[in-house]
């Protein structure tokens, strides 16, 4: 569903572009001459150019449109908690300085073209910009009081659309001016919806805050270069105090990557690991707590190291299937090797037709784990073709001894091959399985 808003969203924003190459609407009458003489020829070329871009972007993606299955497929209200909005200025503040800066300049840049042309007094004006600036910040007021983020984005969006209204506004800055609108949209959209099925409102907020971020960002940039030339122009003092918030912002927006990188490596399952860019490291000095139980990850490290080494090709494996975000599908994620079923929750979500299989699969594992009766795990396994049993501490806290003993007696008959003994860590062959 994100992604499918995403390229409306995308579409319509081209489309919109396409528009604006074809006629700008505040341009002088003599910049737009022909267009303005030949309107159905202008409307019609936009249509064409339009369809002819979304024609060639659905053969260009058909594999993967013909593929792609929504997870999720409809919004409804929000009803939780919504950002404060010290975190959308702590997110966003760099950004908005140089965007509400440049918006000052632009603002007052008009003001003086029209009292330099004669075509307004602004003395006579302010009664009414006073009128509609109060207004405005009623309903702001009356909107932040629920949704704190409304009392940055509605007066903002509202002077951006103000903006791209401006007779003779460049085409560029109107392009600019709908990419902040676009925005602003977006980040008070997520306060008041959310996708049905999404785990609190964890996705809808990230995945459209990166769009955000990055239309924030284009944003801020053409603006710094447009305001650059205005702040050589300003008064000393003003230009000297804008100069320094501008530095502490950066400065502030600098100490992120510092800050962000020293917590995330405070932030550690094991202290005592060592720093390095070995992935599987920290296994050897982390404990787990699952199930009630207490063990370390150190067998399941030399495990998985032997596995690395001495299995060739791609057998399937059978392993413990946990809840999502514990220690599970170690053997997958470390190896490459398949199993019988991935992380349960992004499986479902990746083949949203098939969730039903997905939950066929983990009942499936469990059984072959549990069941006291070797011919239904061997016919399971065949089932699944799977070729290596992992039997570690993770098995035995989460399926039945008296299960897993049978793997014991499969071993002595011949049905299983033991492959690696170590810490009461095992891993079998299947000798009795269809290739």
């Amino acid at each position: 569903m994100i992604a499918a808003a995403g390229a409306a969203g995308i579409g319509l924003l081209v489309g919109f572009g396409l528009g604006l190459t074809l006629i700008n609407p505040g341009a002088d009458a003599a910049e737009n001459a022909q267009n303005l003489l030949h309107p159905w020829v202008t409307l019609f070329g936009g249509i064409i150019q339009t369809g002819v871009l979304a024609a060639l972007t659905y053969l260009f993606f058909l594999p993967f449109i013909l593929n792609y299955k929504l997870a999720y497929t409809s919004f409804i209200p929000w009803t939780g908690s919504h950002t404060p909005l010290w975190a959308y200025l702590d997110i966003l503040g760099l950004f908005l300085f140089l965007i509400i800066s440049w918006m000052v300049a632009e603002t007052i840049a008009w003001f003086s073209d029209l009292e330099d042309a004669g075509r307004i007094n602004i003395r006579r004006l302010a009664p009414w910009l006073v009128i509609g600036v109060g207004a405005l910040a009623l309903v702001t007021l009356a909107a932040s009081a629920q949704y704190e983020v409304a009392a940055v984005g509605l007066p903002l969006m509202v002077w951006a659309v103000a903006l791209f209204l401006r007779p003779n506004m460049p085409i560029e800055k109107r392009a600019i001016l709908a990419i902040l609108t676009l925005a602003l949209l977006l980040s008070m959209m997520v306060e008041v919806i959310v996708l049905q099925g999404d785990l609190s409102r964890m996705n809808t907020v990230f995945k459209f805050y990166v769009q955000v971020w990055i239309l924030m960002g284009i944003t801020a940039a053409a603006a710094f270069g447009w305001l650059w030339p205005a702040l050589s122009r300003a008064l000393t003092l003003p230009r000297q105090v804008w100069g320094a918030a501008l530095a502490v912002l950066v400065f502030l927006a600098a100490l992120y990557p510092l800050l962000a990188t020293r917590a995330k490596m405070e932030d550690r399952w094991a202290p005592a690991a060592p720093h390095t860019l070995d992935g599987m490291a920290y296994m050897a000095f982390a404990q787990d707590y699952d199930q009630n139980v207490s063990f370390s990850l150190k067998p399941d490290y030399d495990a998985l190291r032997w596995m690395q080494d001495n299995i060739q090709g791609t057998p399937v494996v059978l392993e413990a299937h946990t809840t999502e975000y514990l220690w599970g599908n170690r053997v997958t994620v470390y190896t490459g090797l398949p199993a019988i079923v991935g992380w349960n929750w992004h499986q479902r979500q990746q083949r949203p037709d098939q969730s039903d299989e997905v939950f066929n699969r983990v009942a499936v594992v469990d059984s072959i784990y549990n069941t006291v009766d070797e011919n239904v795990a061997m016919q399971l396994m065949q089932r699944y073709h799977v070729r290596l049993i992992m039997l570690g501490d993770l098995e035995r806290a989460y399926y039945n001894s008296a299960g897993l003993a049978k793997f014991v007696s499969m071993a002595d008959e011949g049905k299983l091959t033991i492959l690696y003994n170590h810490e009461n860590t095992v891993i079998y062959e299947v000798t009795d399985a269809n290739p």
